[in-house]
C-alpha cells in the first residue's frame, strides 16, 4: 500500500510494487512495522464508522462526500503545512482526474454500500480482490501473458471469491449487490495501484490525494445533495476522515521508510482480518466454514499477486 525520499513518501497502495530498503535496523524495522499494521487496522475501522452512520439514518453516498471532502481538506491543510503548493502540470490533468473519478468518486461510495448492503466481513474479503484486479489491468495494459505466480494468484482468488459466495451464513448478508459492490470496491481500488502510483511518484501523494479527494467529492456531493452531519454524526464524520483516512497514509508512509515493500504487504493484510474480527465482536457477523476458507484464499491471493507484482 520504491517511493522517492522526502515528505513525498507519506504512503500509498502502489508503494509495495517496487524495491524498498534493507530491514537491517530490527528496532527501526520494529516500528515500521507497527505503523503499516496501525493503518491497517485504522482502514479496518471505515467498517465500523460506516456501520455507526448508517445506524443513524445516513446513506452510503452521503458517507461517502463527507468522507472524500473531509479527507480532502486535511490533505490540502497537509500540503500547505509542509509547504507544498498545487501545481499539477497540464500533462497530469487528465491522470488525475480519471483517478479522483475512479478511486475515489467509485471506490468511496462502493465500499460503504458493499459494507451496508452485505456486511463488513463480505465487503473487506471482495476489497482485497484488488490486488488480483491488478495483475489483470497490467496484463490488459502491457498486452503481455501474466506470469505463473500471477496466474496462480488469480486462480485462488477467484475460488476463493466463490467460496465466500457459496459458503456466506449468518448476519453477514450476501446478496447479489452486496457481491456486485465488494467487487466494485476491489476493482476501483486496484486504480492506485494502476493509476495512482505512477501519479504519487510524479506529483508527490500529498498533492495527489488534496486534488483527487476534493475532485472526486463533487460527483459525490452532488449526488448526496451536499448534506452535512447533524449532531453526533460530526464525531464519527470526523473520526472517519482523520483516523481512518489521513492518518492511515501518514503511518503507512512512516512504515515505509523502515519496512521493505514486500514485509509491508504481508503486515498490511491485517486489515480484512481485523475487520471480520470487529465485525463479529460489535455486529455478531459470522462466514460458514466454507466462506472462512474463501477468505483465506482471497487474503493468500492478495499477498501472493502482491509479493509476485513485479514478475507480472
Amino acid at each position: 500500500m520504491s517511493l522517492p525520499p522526502s515528505e513525498d513518501v507519506e504512503g500509498h497502495p502502489g508503494a509495495q510494487l517496487r524495491d524498498g530498503p534493507n530491514d537491517r535496523d530490527t528496532s527501526s524495522a520494529l516500528i515500521g512495522a507497527f505503523c503499516v499494521g496501525g493503518a491497517a487496522v485504522l482502514w479496518a475501522l471505515i467498517g465500523i464508522f460506516t456501520k455507526h452512520l448508517n445506524g443513524n439514518g445516513v446513506r452510503a453516498v452521503d458517507i461517502a462526500w463527507w468522507r472524500a471532502s473531509g479527507a480532502g481538506c486535511l490533505f490540502v491543510l497537509n500540503l500547505k503545512v509542509i509547504g507544498g503548493r498545487l501545481t499539477v502540470p497540464r500533462r497530469e490533468v487528465l491522470p488525475l482526474v480519471g483517478f479522483a473519478g475512479v478511486g475515489v468518486s467509485i471506490f468511496y461510495f462502493a465500499l460503504p454500500a458493499a459494507v451496508l448492503e452485505g456486511g463488513v466481513t463480505v465487503a473487506y474479503v471482495l476489497l482485497y480482490t484488488a490486488p488480483i484486479w491488478v495483475v489483470v489491468g497490467h496484463v490488459v495494459m502491457t498486452r503481455r501473458p501474466p506470469s505463473r505466480v500471477a496466474s496462480t494468484s488469480v486462480l485462488i482468488g477467484t475460488a476463493g471469491v466463490i467460496a465466500v459466495v457459496l459458503g456466506s451464513s449468518g448476519n453477514a448478508r450476501l446478496t447479489p449487490l452486496a457481491v456486485a459492490l465488494g467487487l466494485c470496491a476491489g476493482l476501483s481500488y486496484s486504480a492506485y495501484y494502476l493509476v495512482g502510483s505512477g501519479l504519487f511518484l510524479r506529483l508527490g501523494p500529498t498533492q495527489v490525494y488534496a486534488v483527487a479527494l476534493c475532485v472526486g467529492s463533487i460527483p459525490l456531493g452532488i449526488a448526496a445533495g451536499f448534506s452535512l452531519p447533524s449532531g453526533s454524526e460530526w464525531m464519527w464524520v470526523g473520526a472517519l476522515c482523520l483516523v481512518s483516512t489521513w492518518l492511515p497514509y501518514v503511518l503507512l508512509g512512516e512504515g515505509l521508510r523502515r519496512l521493505s515493500p514486500v514485509r509491508s504487504v504481508i503486515i498490511a493484510n491485517l486489515e480484512p482480518v481485523v475487520a471480520a474480527c470487529l465485525a463479529a465482536v460489535l455486529f455478531g457477523e459470522r462466514l460458514g466454514m466454507i466462506a472462512i476458507i474463501g477468505a483465506v484464499l482471497v487474503v493468500a491471493a492478495s499477498m501472493l499477486s502482491s509479493l509476485g507484482a513485479e514478475q507480472v
